[in-house]
């Protein structure tokens, strides 16, 4: 078995097992030792190799064990990467336009993490009063009805008329165009931590039963929040609390993040003052080559030079040139959202806070840090390494013959696997979901016990049906899953630490054999991903041999990582 299928059946699938991968260095001569791999100037070092096993030791939920065959698969994929990245360099892949446009957008990003991590997320700190107030959110569950609005003048707007007297309900009507949420006053039906947008998650729970809060500001926009019904489970035991106590301070850690994040935006946005007669000209400019914008045509963004200010804050300016050169770094998909002078200028708000940020890493000299320019360094080489493999996929033709013969040979890999359509209420109670089974089968509508019940807002808003899907999709319950006919209610089944599903069966479509046309496609893949494989292995040999790579098997069998 060659090294590809190795690691993707042992780390990709994360089941790793007894086996062992044989690599010779293709160049006798010392080696530093703590460099177990190189080519040119690209090693894998120890260091490296501990936080590569560690990031899939985490990933396996803590199963990997660091034998020698582990440490010998993740030595090889780390360092076939690097051989790729240097067939990428061999063949000149680096020196394209996108490569160097994906280059200088790899640097920004990570200057811009950088400082956010540095200047704003360092000083956040949790305390142990959060972590047990997480920990009792952990154990509660609310329910809450909700005004949306786009902005905070349409938001304080609402809220004035709430002030006056006017009915949250009949608000609801006026606000929403969607009929369940309109008829039901905006509710969102039962949530708990991490299921809402966290400044949403962190007003909500600081409401009492009935209470109404002011606009908040959440990713979407703005809500006004009504919190209808609230519980905690009666006894929470310090036994309880100690056992998970990490998990508690990992998400009162995170959301305080998440909200520092924000916050630091909103703040630099709430300063910045965008020039309307140049919105105006710019969205001439841009609406009349939108072809061009999106694609980013170099020679379209050749042209916008002018030094005029478009936007600007305190200690901080974008000109119409800063603003080009940004959007040329942007990804396709977010230029091609812009459809209007509105969402321009939210593109210019998303622009101009990216390029302050920029400015503030380079001003502190950020980009000077060995770790950084090493975390550059290795982005980008993953870059080029996937860049590689398109190059190679590029190379392979298949034909029709080809795929028929594939599709004969191998028939029994085209089968069309069992779909399945289900409706699902979610909670988070195990007593909680006998009791709703018990309903259901006295005689209860399962979509009123969705509606009353299910923890997942976007599922109650359709009833709690998911649509057919393959019974393969719901990994370890499909088991469980496969055998429902239409009608049947599953048992509660337990899905994680405090989420109980329960199911109905809406209808099946049994499994069955592929026709060839509708197998051709799958066919075809199939056969391109074993000559891509083999392909890439080819390559791998023949650069590593070339460029006199080394692997130092010896010192790999002396490493002990520490978990």
């Amino acid at each position: 078995m060659n090294s590809c299928k190795l690691f993707a059946s042992r780390l990709l699938l994360l089941a790793v097992t007894a086996g062992f991968i044989t690599v010779s260095c293709t160049k006798k001569e010392k080696v530093d030792e703590k460099v177990l791999a190189q080519i040119n100037d690209l090693k894998v070092t120890e260091a490296h190799l501990e936080a590569s096993f560690l990031k899939y030791y985490y990933k396996s939920g803590q199963s990997l064990k660091p034998s020698y065959s582990t440490k010998a698969n993740i030595l090889d994929a780390e360092f076939n990467t690097y051989v790729m990245a240097v067939y990428a360099r061999d063949e000149g892949l680096h020196e394209t336009v996108d490569a160097r446009q994906m280059q200088e957008m790899i640097r920004r990003r990570v200057l811009n993490e950088e400082f956010m991590n540095r200047e704003v997320l360092s000083a956040v700190e949790v305390t142990d009063n959060e972590v047990r107030n997480m920990f009792v959110k952990f154990n509660t569950v609310l329910r809450a009805s909700h005004l949306y609005a786009p902005d905070k003048k349409t938001a304080d707007a609402l809220y004035q008329e709430i002030q006056a007297g006017k009915d949250f309900e009949e608000l609801a009507k006026e606000v929403f165009h969607n009929s369940k949420l309109a008829n039901s006053g905006g509710d969102l039906g039962e949530f708990t931590v991490d299921e809402m947008d966290p400044a949403f998650e962190r007003e909500a729970f600081k409401l009492s039963i009935g209470e109404i809060s002011k606009p908040v500001r959440t990713a979407q926009g703005y809500s006004i929040i009504k919190l209808t019904d609230r519980f905690t489970k009666p006894v929470l035991t310090e036994y309880q609390f100690a056992r998970k106590k990490d998990q508690f301070a990992y998400f009162a850690e995170k959301q305080k993040k998440e909200i520092a994040k924000r916050d630091h935006m909103y703040d630099f946005l709430a300063q910045l003052t965008i020039d309307e007669d140049m919105l105006e000209e710019l969205w001439k400019s841009i609406s009349s080559n939108i072809t061009s914008f999106v694609s980013a045509d170099p020679e379209f963004y050749r042209r916008k030079k002018t030094r005029e200010v478009l936007a600007q804050a305190e200690g901080f300016t974008l000109t119409q040139e800063d603003f080009f050169k940004e959007a040329f770094l942007t990804p396709d998909a977010n230029r091609s959202n812009i459809t209007g002078k509105k969402t321009l200028e939210n593109f210019i708000k998303g622009i101009a806070y990216r390029g302050y940020l920029f400015e503030q890493a380079s001003n502190a000299g950020i980009g000077q840090v060995n770790d950084v320019q090493a975390s550059i360094k290795q982005t980008y080489i993953e870059f080029l390494a996937r860049k590689a493999e398109t190059s190679l996929q590029e190379q392979i033709s298949i034909s029709d013959d080809e795929i028929r013969r594939k599709y004969v040979t191998d028939k029994e890999d085209f089968i069309k696997p069992l779909e399945i359509n289900l409706a699902r209420i979610i909670v988070a109670d195990q007593e909680k979901a006998k009791a709703i089974v018990e309903k259901i089968d006295a005689g209860a509508s399962f979509s009123a016990m969705v509606d009353e019940h299910t923890i997942n807002n976007e599922e109650r808003l359709r009833g709690g049906r998911l649509g057919f899907d393959y019974i393969n999709n719901y990994g370890f319950l499909s088991k469980k899953l496969a055998d429902l006919q239409p009608g049947d209610i599953s048992d509660p089944l337990f899905y994680q630490s405090g989420v109980y599903h329960i199911y109905k069966c809406l209808g099946r479509k049994e499994a069955r054999q592929l026709s060839y046309t509708e197998a051709k496609k799958r066919v075809r893949q199939k056969i391109l991903n074993e000559k891509l494989e083999d392909l890439r292995e080819q390559t791998i040999e023949s650069v590593k041999a070339k460029h006199d790579a080394i692997m130092n098997m010896e010192r790999l069998k002396k490493i002990t990582i520490q978990i």
